[in-house]
């Protein structure tokens, strides 16, 4: 397919969230040159700009809906039609009554792993490689769980040091990469964290905006360099404002990453991450094009995926804005088109 007449590109990509291309080329469902898509199907963009599918770096996964009023699984096919084609599921989807015991919390995780490889409401990239801590884990169970795919393990922030350290270096050694998850004000220890991002090396922490998080905790993580800041949109949208603004002027712009943290007590949003981009953008005083970056590009290499930019090699996960210009937010208007791995999806 050649997506061509466009307006211009949001790149996905912080340091240069635009650009002036007007055409796209898909080849096997990825992004090529346009001169490598000649000849084929034509989709004329009528001067609406492109933007990478929007990542959900927060979706609380499920097994069935065990709330119907929350209509978690129409949510999350609902989601593709205002501009989302990946999500990230940084647990494993709960099971209500059970007990978290250490082996239950294990194959939960390779469920939750196996369950999602070929499920994909209309389409969507379900990503559920994340797993998260368990104190009695050993070295023998993240090597299983490494087996069965998973390479990110989440340290609960509530974890006793010792036990968080010698997770990371058991994850680590099974090839791993390592992230923080943060809770509320009673749930992180000043001085527990500060050794934790010595010795750990954690890439990632989330949610930074939690409700409760302590000020100083939060300005500690920003102060972190290089780890990628997990923002979303049941948290505190002030604290996220203030973390994408001090990285912007640190200029680290590529480290803030979105997601909805729903669905939650309060229920579900399939428009959560266009709605979070707006809002944030607005509150943060940062431009359309970085926000989108934001909630694409950040999120793809926060969870070291491929995926999240508009560049040639990259899946083509496209979102064509539109309008005759400029941002047009999902938020307000449905885009005019949605193509996930180059194939067109309903956006209605």
């Amino acid at each position: 397919m050649l997506l061509h007449n466009l307006g211009g590109l949001f790149t996905g990509d912080a340091g240069a969230p635009t650009s002036g291309v007007d055409a796209i080329g898909i080849r096997d469902g990825v992004i090529v040159a346009p001169s490598e898509a000649a000849g084929t199907a034509r989709l004329d963009a009528r001067g609406g700009w492109a933007m990478p599918g929007l990542w959900d770096g927060a979706l609380n996964l499920y097994f069935g809906d065990h709330t119907p009023t929350l209509s978690a699984t129409g949510a999350l096919a609902a989601s593709v039609g205002f501009g989302v084609t990946s999500v990230v599921a940084p647990r494993p989807a709960p099971v209500p009554g059970a007990v978290a015991t250490a082996r239950f919390q294990r194959e939960l995780a390779v469920l939750t792993m196996k369950s999602w490889v070929h499920d994909r409401p209309r389409g969507l990239h379900v990503h559920t490689s994340a797993v998260t801590g368990h104190p009695e884990w050993d070295a023998e169970d993240l090597q299983d769980l490494a087996a069965c795919g998973a390479d990110l393990l989440f340290l609960p922030a509530a974890l006793a040091p010792d036990d968080a350290l010698r997770l990371a270096k058991d994850a680590r050694d099974a090839g791993m990469r390592i992230g923080l998850a943060l809770g509320g004000a009673d749930a992180v220890d000043p001085v527990a964290l500060d050794d934790l991002l010595v010795a750990a090396r954690p890439e990632l922490a989330a949610p930074v905006n939690a409700a409760g998080l302590p000020v100083g905790v939060v300005d500690r993580l920003v102060a972190a360099d290089g780890l990628a800041l997990g923002l979303v949109l049941t948290g505190d949208l002030a604290v996220a404002a203030r973390v994408c603004r001090a990285c912007v002027e640190r200029g680290e712009p590529g480290r803030p990453f979105l997601g909805t943290g729903t669905p939650d007590d309060r229920g579900v949003l399939p428009a959560g991450m266009a709605l979070l981009v707006d809002v944030l953008g607005a509150a943060a005083q940062l431009p359309p094009a970085l926000m989108v970056a934001m909630a694409s590009g950040n999120v793809a290499r926060a969870f070291g995926r491929p995926g999240g930019q508009l560049v040639p090699g990259q899946p083509a996960d496209v979102v064509v804005l539109g309008g005759d210009g400029g941002f047009v937010s999902p938020w307000l208007h449905r885009p005019a088109a949605t193509l996930i791995d180059g194939r067109p999806e309903e956006t209605g």
